[in-house]
């Protein structure tokens, strides 16, 4: 292989980000709950963060975010609040094994109760995806939450 020659104008490259975004800045968000660390990120730096666990934990972990954001003079609101979990809608009769079990009532009731703990946007990993058949099973409860 042949070395550039020494004397040769430096190869240019045309521009890597081509075709160019959309949008002038693309959306930082941050998934984690680390109060110290992660939640005081989140308050600097991202547009979103992404939670975890039951509505009790998203609601304490908002009440840090809400004192990080106050100590970078930052408003809460301007920070979008997603929440990550497996679900699998089951029968009421039908066995609560796996991660997200649940009967499309109370998936609706947990996602009711997200909502009311300041979650905005729901990420739903279907532990069960086996194909369009457990998006089929979700349906009632995305209905429930379809804007009109």
């Amino acid at each position: 292989m042949s070395e550039w020659p020494p004397d040769a104008p430096p190869l240019r490259l045309p521009d890597p980000c081509y075709p160019r975004p959309l949008q002038e800045r693309i959306p930082i968000l941050v998934g984690g709950s680390g109060e110290r660390r992660t939640l005081r990120l989140v308050a600097r730096h991202a547009d979103a963060c992404n939670l975890f666990g039951n509505p009790e934990t998203a609601r304490h972990k908002l009440a840090v975010l809400r004192e990080h954001c106050a100590a970078e003079g930052r408003d809460p609101a301007t920070i979008e609040v997603t929440h990550l979990a497996p679900a699998r809608v089951v029968a009421s009769a039908e066995s609560r094994e796996g991660a997200g079990a649940a009967t499309v009532e109370e998936h609706i009731g947990r996602y009711r109760e997200l909502a009311e703990s300041g979650v905005q946007t729901a990420i739903v990993g279907l532990s069960d995806a086996d194909g369009a058949e457990s998006v089929s099973r979700f349906a009632e409860v995305i209905a429930a939450f379809r804007r009109a």
